[in-house]
């Protein structure tokens, strides 16, 4: 977790992370879409998004948008139960 929190996290603008028990003040919450964040995180002014995969797979099911293509990938958060 100590790691998580030493890398540039990014998330949605208006979004709590606290759930993902990271420190909710280090989550830069700029974006205001998935595709935003996506291309931060690719031009490299994050290292990391924070997202529930569940969200991830729904685009990718309803709207046939892949956010994990392209070199992406999903990490679960170590210690981290998802409630």
């Amino acid at each position: 977790m100590d790691d998580l929190n030493g890398l540039r996290m990014c998330g949605l603008l208006g979004y709590n992370y606290t759930g993902f028990g990271v420190d909710d003040s280090k989550v830069r919450k700029s974006a205001k879409s998935f595709d935003q964040l996506v291309q931060k995180t690719e031009a490299g002014r994050c290292d990391v998004f924070l997202a529930r995969y569940e969200i991830l797979a729904g685009f990718k099911v309803a709207k046939g948008t892949d956010y994990l293509a392209g070199g992406m990938q999903a990490e679960p958060i170590p210690g981290n139960s998802g409630d």
